[in-house]
């Protein structure tokens, strides 16, 4: 209804609405059904435009894509919306149903885990937190215990992660970065073997980079964020096609006291000027070109 509801005020389509025509009606069907759970409704945190250019559905085939780098090695070199508009288009009649019923299991997951709308869960993270959570699902972790998870991770500011979320979030060695950092955090958290886990991306893919400039995103920077210091936050420029709107920002709104695990409640508007986690956490949402 939105799609021709655009098309006939003149609005012109942003580009993951376009997506819809390549997904084809079968798909789309199953897709719409997944949007409509409680977790893309009410916990996930769009800001009032992000919610207008359905950027759920960019969320959700942003994590479909990185799950299939993890699962097949599809390759990508970003998750902008105009590679998931190419995604879209090559999934359409070949999505499978094991696919489809993992991917369904998956929200279900996600759905137990987020009763609430989560300041954390904006655009930058949802995919990170998608493909960490499929890893949890896997483990046998309960839903309560990967929401305390990442209350934890929202609640604490791992650098690494922080350089990652700026511009150019939306290129693949930063995802892969976003990924690296709190998938270690989170094997530390529940004490598992990070090597004997499978990895939240393909197989070939470095589970401790070896660029100098990562140093410490290992057991140190990833796992503890108290043995490095708080710095390389993103600035406040939004990231790689981002709008200004989708700039982060570091303030907690006068009068808001910010929550230990970073809810909000499901009234409240949809990530439109909110502050930040209890710990200053700093966040730059993801682009969408």
């Amino acid at each position: 209804m939105k799609l021709f509801f655009n098309i006939n005020s003149g609005v012109a389509l942003s580009t993951i609405q376009k997506s819809k025509a390549k997904l084809g009606n079968e798909n789309m069907e199953f897709f719409n059904g997944l949007l409509t759970s409680g977790f893309f409704v009410q916990s996930v945190n769009l800001t009032e435009a992000q919610a207008k250019r359905e950027d759920d559905l960019l969320l959700l085939l942003q994590t479909m894509l990185l799950l299939d780098n993890r699962h097949e090695g599809r390759e990508y070199k970003n998750i902008s919306a105009a590679t998931c508009l190419a995604y879209a288009e090559s999934i359409r009649n070949t999505y499978t149903e094991d696919k489809r019923n993992t991917l369904q299991a998956l929200v279900e997951y996600l759905d137990n885990t987020f009763l609430q709308k989560m300041k954390f869960l904006r655009k930058n993270n949802v995919p990170i937190v998608g493909v960490c959570a499929k890893v949890a699902q896997e483990q046998g972790a309960d839903p309560s215990a990967f929401k305390a998870f990442i209350c934890e991770f929202s609640n604490n500011i791992y650098p690494a992660y922080e350089e990652a979320s700026g511009s150019g979030n939306i290129k693949a060695p930063k995802v892969q970065m976003r990924l690296r950092v709190m998938f270690l955090a989170m094997c530390q958290h529940f004490g598992w073997d990070a090597e004997k886990v499978q990895k939240p991306f393909a197989e070939e893919i470095p589970l401790y980079p070896e660029s100098p400039s990562h140093e410490g995103v290992g057991e140190a920077a990833a796992a503890d964020p108290n043995a490095v210091e708080n710095s390389n936050l993103p600035s406040d420029a939004p990231a790689d096609g981002g709008s200004a709107e989708d700039a982060p920002n570091y303030g907690m709104p006068e009068g808001e006291t910010a929550s230990s695990d970073g809810d909000m409640d499901r009234e409240g508007d949809a990530g439109v000027g909110n502050g930040l986690v209890a710990s200053g956490r700093g966040e730059t949402d993801g682009g969408d070109d």
